[in-house]
């Protein structure tokens, strides 16, 4: 089995870290195979920025076929590690479009030379339905 058939989770699951003011700028940050988010949103706590909030998804529980098909948290299979072996290339494509669905947007947004450049230029290219000039909350 591989990884386009997961089922993705929703971001709402996600581990947080939250900014000590009022946040007006997000982190979505993935974690590697077999971790979780929990474990990252601990490491992001120790360098907290005051309008920063860190949103840390889990990967769903998948067989890894790179490790004799175990289940484990992964974003998408695994089938070796040469640069030649062969790639989910569905299940990238998947997650990918996937992970951006649920995140929640709202909000202004400011040009880029205001300083306060709350859309995320890459999630927005990969965000089906965004609608231009939101941010994350």
């Amino acid at each position: 089995m591989c990884g386009n058939t997961m089922s993705v989770p929703l971001l709402t699951d996600a581990a947080t870290v939250s900014g000590a003011e009022r946040e007006t700028a997000a982190v979505i940050f993935l974690h590697g195979l077999g971790d979780t988010g929990h474990s990252w949103a601990d490491a992001l706590s120790t360098i907290r920025l005051p309008h920063v909030k860190y949103i840390c998804p889990h990967a769903p529980r998948i067989p890894v076929t790179l490790n004799m098909k175990m289940v484990m948290p992964s974003w998408f299979d695994l089938m070796g590690l040469s640069p030649d072996a062969p790639e989910d290339e569905a299940g990238i494509k998947k997650a990918a479009e996937n992970r951006w669905g649920p995140v929640p947007l709202h909000g202004p947004y400011l040009s880029p030379p205001s300083g306060w450049h709350c859309r995320i230029e890459l999630l927005a290219a990969s965000a089906p339905g965004l609608p231009p000039g939101e941010c994350l909350r």
